[in-house]
């Protein structure tokens, strides 16, 4: 399982997932979506540059792991997920 630094609840701050090494020479994302779990942290101006998927997280509650999904369409068709953890504080 992969993890991000820990964040404050207070923040609200860009984290990303970089897909380049599963993208294929002249692949692009052209579809990007995020689901987080628990409820707590809330995802916001999503965008994608380059291989990488970025979202904007805020809130959570001091002390919960969450789980950060990242879904991925490529221009080829592939599907790519990807669940990283972030503990608020």
């Amino acid at each position: 399982m992969y993890r991000w630094p820990d964040k404050d609840i207070r923040d609200k701050k860009d984290y990303s997932v970089d897909w380049a090494s599963r993208l294929q020479s002249g692949e692009t994302i052209t579809l990007s979506s995020w689901s987080i779990s628990p409820v707590g942290v809330t995802s916001s101006d999503d965008s994608i540059s380059g291989s990488k998927a970025i979202t904007w997280l805020d809130g959570g509650t001091a002390g919960v792991v969450y789980s950060v999904s990242n879904v991925i369409t490529t221009s080829r068709g592939a599907e790519y997920a990807i669940t990283v953890q972030l503990k608020a504080f």
